[in-house]
């Protein structure tokens, strides 16, 4: 297992290597990361890891930056089972990668819904997170840079079929909580749901279950509006299976690709 370990972040790193360039979110003043998934699946018969977030993170400043990590559960408390890290240490200039499997160690209940942040009194430092399946090499390996914080959100591709589910997930980084109205538009109406997020907490929603619809056309979109500001993401997931969890997630689920929700100004 030790083996495989040093293999995934040997892989991950080199894929991140190539995409940091591409896709990173910058922060300023002190830096304050979010990273809006903490994945848990694991597999039912072997009780592996199945399916996990890998990150990066880039000090391209000219002093050393100590990073402190803490995960968050749906009620903006420590998730139970879950340990958070001492802190770490990234020299000026260089990348810090690793798995959350390795950051967080115990693995809990898979449908465990939380995120995580990072946060550093160095200026400027920079992330991305990449959605990984187990073992390598693997189907599924696709990443995004950092959401952005925003009152108003869109996630322009929301897909239900035979063979995919669109999964939400957003988090309220903030110290009181957030009120969201969601909006599932197109096919000739508007369906409106409410959401309420704790301070420092997250929500993980089916498409098709929060709304209550079957099926969803291809021409339709999801719009978020928050009284404070918040972040997100979605992730079209692919079920071999179709099975279908109490919660709405889809269960022995491999997320195909998934896109940060987009900011928009009014």
């Amino acid at each position: 297992m030790l083996i495989q370990g040093r293999i995934y972040i040997r892989a991950l790193t080199l894929v991140i290597f190539c995409m940091t360039g591409l896709s990173l979110a910058t922060l300023h003043a002190q830096s304050t990361l979010n990273f809006p998934r903490l994945s848990f699946d694991k597999d039912a018969m072997t009780d592996e890891a199945t399916a996990l977030t890998g990150i990066a993170i880039v000090n391209p400043a000219d002093t050393d930056a100590v990073v402190t990590f803490r995960a968050y559960g749906v009620d903006g408390l420590a998730i139970p089972g879950v340990t958070d890290p001492d802190p770490i240490t990234i020299s000026a200039g260089q990348q810090f990668t690793t798995l959350t499997s390795q950051l967080f160690g115990t693995i809990p209940d898979p449908d465990t819904v939380g995120w995580f942040q990072a946060t550093s009194p160095t200026n400027d430092l920079v992330g991305f997170f990449l959605f990984l399946s187990l073992p390598l090499p693997a189907s599924l390996f696709d990443g995004a840079g950092l959401p952005t914080s925003s009152k108003t959100l869109v996630f322009p591709q929301v897909r239900i079929d035979s063979d995919y589910s669109t999964e939400l997930n957003l988090i309220n980084p903030n110290s009181s909580p957030a009120n969201l109205v969601l909006k599932l538009i197109g096919g000739g109406a508007t369906l409106t749901q409410s959401l309420s997020l704790p301070a420092m907490g997250a929500a993980r929603k089916d498409v098709q279950d929060f709304f209550g619809v079957v099926p969803i056309g291809s021409d339709q979109y999801v719009t978020v509006t928050s009284d404070v500001q918040v972040e997100s993401f979605s992730s079209p997931l692919r079920a071999p299976t179709p099975t279908r969890s109490p919660v709405g997630a889809l269960t022995n689920s491999k997320p195909a690709t998934w896109t940060s929700g987009v900011t928009v100004t009014y």
